[in-house]
């Protein structure tokens, strides 16, 4: 179908012009006539039609002259021109189809079948452009986006670098201890390494090149064990630890590595922000076709205005002390690609600063 195909066609000959659209328009064109040259830039600026089809020879201002503005115009510059013209109009065709980019011609008196056949292959030619088009701006987006990323992850890096730098000149100089200069070192190369990880990881994501191998599998059993991985954590920092479940059984057709990835890093998220003497509760529960999991804290919470990009990489988000702090945020926008995978959701709720958040996974049993 050419519903979606917007046409201007410009001839001063009312009879023919009628006729030609009548007939354009039986065929799925959404067809706009203009009388002469001046009206056919005004509309073609107005419409930004896909194709203008302009009888050379018109008062005001001709097509070759039409054809000229139509592709000087931002708007315009990539409307697919067809000429109608006279038989003998050989310079006049050469010139519009050499000097002002037109891109066919049909002379005159046509076959109406054969004018269809030009415009729908037109047609076909802007469909390929505009498609292109969209790929080539999702692609520059795309490119925008890695090159910001890998930015901000480059100064991400070189913030721990330049103190695991400066520890490492202060290596006998007895101003701190060698074994306080180690930790440090290590737990900022951890912290590196981590940062690399995430960012392989989401690049693979986004590539979709990460391994994905979905099976029938027990997610709670998955789960519980991800819980009790984090026991110590929670026990070390006070913290309760809880899972709540009537089943015990849920099979579910799931990659269980990224199961275990995804809960991993709500479950230690939710302990890292909480503070001592309170719970995080991890709830499963099967509903119709899905398994629902949350993750529930009583830590720092999140403001609403932050809700909507708490799955963005690198993410500027309120902490509880009222500050603009940078997160990487990595863990979280892998989190929400990993459950995408399974053809899941993931939402996230919080009252505000100090209230607890809220992260609800749904995915589907078979998917």
């Amino acid at each position: 179908m050419n519903d979606k195909i917007k046409i201007i066609l410009a001839d001063d000959d009312s009879i023919l012009r009628k006729i030609t659209a009548k007939n354009l328009r039986g065929c799925g064109f959404e067809v706009i006539e203009a009388v002469n040259g001046v009206e056919a830039v005004e509309l073609s600026t107005q419409e930004k039609p896909e194709i203008a089809i302009l009888d050379i020879m018109m008062p005001k201002l001709s097509g070759i002259d039409a054809c000229r503005l139509i592709k000087e115009h931002p708007k315009t510059k990539h409307t697919y021109i067809l000429f109608l013209t006279a038989k003998d109009n050989i310079r006049d065709i050469i010139s519009g189809l050499s000097d002002e980019k037109a891109d066919d011609y049909i002379t005159k008196p046509f076959n109406m079948h054969e004018l269809i056949a030009r415009v729908e292959a037109g047609a076909r030619i802007k469909k390929l452009q505009n498609k292109l088009e969209e790929q080539n701006i999702k692609l520059k987006a795309s490119l925008d986006a890695q090159a910001r990323f890998l930015g901000l992850a480059a100064h991400d890096l070189r913030s721990p670098l330049a103190i695991i730098n400066t520890y490492m000149s202060l290596i006998g100089k007895d101003i701190i201890p060698i074994d306080e200069i180690k930790d440090t070192c290590i737990r900022r190369a951890e912290g590196m390494m981590q940062l690399i990880d995430d960012v392989l990881d989401i690049t693979k994501i986004n590539c979709g090149t990460v391994e994905y191998n979905p099976q029938k599998s027990n997610i709670v059993k998955t789960i519980s064990d991800t819980v009790s991985l984090y026991e110590p954590v929670a026990e070390n920092k006070k913290i309760n630890l809880y899972l709540n479940t009537k089943e015990m059984t849920i099979y579910c057709n799931c990659d269980k590595k990224r199961i275990s990835e995804i809960f991993e890093n709500l479950i230690s998220n939710a302990i890292k922000y909480s503070p001592e003497n309170t719970n995080v509760t991890i709830n499963i529960k099967k509903e119709y076709q899905y398994v629902i999991i949350e993750v529930i804290d009583q830590g720092e919470g999140i403001l609403s205005e932050n809700i909507s990009k708490i799955f963005e990489p690198f993410a500027t988000i309120e902490s509880s002390t009222q500050k603009q702090v940078p997160h990487t945020n990595l863990g979280l926008a892998i989190v929400k690609k990993l459950i995408e995978l399974h053809k899941g959701t993931i939402e996230v709720y919080s009252d505000g600063i100090e209230k607890g958040t809220n992260f609800t996974v749904k995915i589907p049993i078979n998917n």
